[in-house]
């Protein structure tokens, strides 16, 4: 009996995909190989820009339709006056061939970040069930955007080792290129915070828990170097502000959208102007009653005059427009003061 042959088609269509699997192996191990070379290339180049660079080491797996590397003890750090930094347990980040500065992240164990100085200072251990983020890298490697998605996440703030819990922490950070200009953007914020507690609240109706906090923030101006302190006077001086474009807050009764400018005055104090829409104003007025934080009558004549400015909505629901000014130590609402504003401590 004749034994069969394959086709020299097939043998030789075989014999290309064979070459081009081999090809491909060997330039995947190849760029393997050197992306410790690149990302060290990468460190020293934000070293010479001013910032802290460090890590432990270095694992790549992921073939072969990516390159997965995962660093062990991360550590970033600013030369600047704002005195950021950010250590890792761990750093897993993934690169594709079609787009190396569109990288995905996950960020497992726990992160310290810490910024600030004075009352403006501040450190906290961040972890995560789900630690998802993502970020965009300009041509020349800077960084230009960051994206985080943390589910079941704990905020830890030190030194005294208080425990927060957030069913779902999202936000981004973008980073402008640099300018000499004055009133420059130097980076915009987005925060989107669901259910964080336990909260200890200033009125007890309102509840251990903060349903929702969205954030959209700008700052404008330069922070130049030096003490944190001396830095943000500058700032302040150089015309400087922070720009609230939405801040959402749910927290028990209180439902409001505010928006406005943030800024500092000569004494070191909170000066601002907002624009506050105020859903739940009745319910709030009704928690301070029971709270016993305000009496009886003056609780009437604040709902009265509260539901008299106040404008009916589309969806049959009612909501007051008030302005909120920050100004000479003091808040105003609606022209009236309702309490005093302690000069910061930035040093």
């Amino acid at each position: 009996m004749a034994v069969q042959h394959p086709s020299r088609p097939l043998v030789g269509a075989l014999a290309v995909v064979a070459g081009l699997a081999l090809a491909w192996t060997i330039a995947w191990y190849y760029i393997a190989s050197t992306v410790t070379m690149r990302l060290e290339g990468w460190a020293e180049a934000r070293r010479a820009e001013g910032l802290t660079v460090t890590y432990g080491g270095l694992v790549v797996t992921g073939f072969p339709l990516a390159w997965d590397v995962r660093l062990a003890g991360p550590a970033v750090a600013g030369a600047g006056s704002a005195a950021w930094a950010w250590q890792g347990e761990a750093l897993e980040a993934r690169f594709t061939p079609m787009n190396y500065r569109d990288v995905a992240l996950r960020l497992p164990g726990d992160h310290r970040i810490a910024a600030g100085g004075g009352t403006l200072s501040g450190t906290w251990l961040v972890r995560a069930a789900s630690p998802e983020g993502r970020i965009l890298l300009h041509p020349d490697g800077r960084l230009d955007r960051l994206e985080f998605d943390f589910a079941d996440a704990t905020l830890v703030r030190l030194p005294d080792e208080r425990a927060f819990q957030v069913v779902r922490l999202r936000g981004s950070a973008t980073l402008p290129r640099p300018s000499a200009e004055a009133r420059a953007e130097t980076f915009a914020v987005n925060i989107d915070l669901d259910s964080l507690s336990p909260i200890e609240p200033p009125v007890a109706n309102f509840g251990p828990v903060v349903k929702t906090v969205r954030l959209d923030m700008v700052a404008k101006g330069r922070l130049p170097s030096g003490r944190f302190g001396e830095a943000l006077r500058a700032w302040r001086d150089n015309g400087g502000t922070l720009e609230v474009n939405h801040l959402t807050v749910r927290w028990g009764p209180i439902d409001a959208d505010i928006n406005g400018t943030l800024a500092l005055d000569a004494q070191d104090r909170p000066l601002g102007a907002f624009s506050a829409r105020w859903r739940g104003y009745n319910e709030t007025v009704d928690a301070l009653l029971v709270s016993g934080h305000i009496g009886p009558w003056p609780a009437a004549g604040t709902k009265l005059a509260l539901g008299a400015l106040a404008r009916q909505q589309s969806d049959s629901g009612r909501q007051i427009e008030l302005p909120i000014t920050l100004q000479d130590g003091r808040v105003y609402i609606v022209g009236i003061p309702v309490m005093r504003l302690a000069p910061l401590r930035l040093d």
